[in-house]
C-alpha cells in the first residue's frame, strides 16, 4: 500500500511541477490533469506488472517441467531398484543396463551419473538425492506461487485504481482516501 501511495504522490508531484509521469510537459487545467496523470500512472504500473506476471508464470511453468523431470528420474531409479527385489544388502550389484538413453540423460540432469557396476546402496543414495531435489524444487515452487499471487494482487489493485480515479478535481479527496 505504501508503494501505491508513493506512486500516486509521485504522479501528483510530477503534474503539479509541470511534467507528466513520462517527463513530458503537462497540459493546462491542473485538476483534470492530476486525475488523468494518476490514472495514466496506474495504467502504466499495471502494464509493467503484467510483464512481470508473464515472466513469473513462465518461471512457474519451467519449475513444473523441472519437477516432472525429477519425478521421471525418480521413477527410473525405483525401476532399477526393483530389479534387486528380495535382496536386502546394500552391496548387491544391480543391473542399470535397462535404463534408456533418455533415462540416463534425465538422471544426469538430476545430478546422478550412472557408472556400472552399481550397488543397491548407491541406487538408494541416488534416490535420496533426487527426492531431496524434488523437495527443494517443490519449496521453490511454493515461493514462485506466492510471488505470482502477490503480483496478481498488485496488478489488480493498479487496474482498480486506474479505473476508480475521478475525472474531476472536485472528487480528488476520494482518490486520497482510496490511497490511504
Amino acid at each position: 500500500m505504501r508503494r501505491l501511495a508513493f506512486s500516486a504522490a509521485l504522479a501528483a508531484t510530477l503534474v503539479l511541477t509541470g511534467c507528466t509521469a513520462v517527463g513530458q510537459p503537462a497540459a493546462s487545467g491542473a485538476n483534470g490533469d492530476i486525475a488523468a496523470a494518476l490514472q495514466k500512472a496506474q495504467a502504466e504500473r499495471a502494464a509493467l506488472l503484467d510483464k512481470q506476471l508473464a515472466a513469473q508464470i513462465e518461471a512457474v511453468h519451467d519449475r513444473n517441467d523441472s519437477i516432472a523431470e525429477l519425478n521421471n528420474a525418480l521413477a527410473d531409479l525405483n525401476a532399477v531398484k526393483a530389479t534387486a527385489a528380495g535382496v536386502a544388502t546394500s552391496d548387491t550389484v544391480v543391473d542399470t543396463s535397462m535404463l534408456s538413453a533418455a533415462s540416463v540423460t534425465r538422471l544426469a540432469s538430476a545430478g546422478v551419473a550412472i557408472s556400472p557396476p552399481t550397488t543397491l546402496g548407491t541406487v538408494d543414495g541416488w534416490i535420496a538425492k533426487v527426492e531431496a531435489s524434488i523437495d527443494n524444487a517443490a519449496i521453490s515452487q511454493q515461493s514462485d506461487m506466492l510471488r505470482l499471487q502477490s503480483l496478481t494482487d498488485k496488478r489488480d489493485e493498479a487496474l482498480e485504481l486506474a479505473g476508480v480515479t475521478p475525472k474531476t478535481g472536485s472528487d480528488s479527496g476520494v482518490v486520497i482516501d482510496k490511497l490511504g
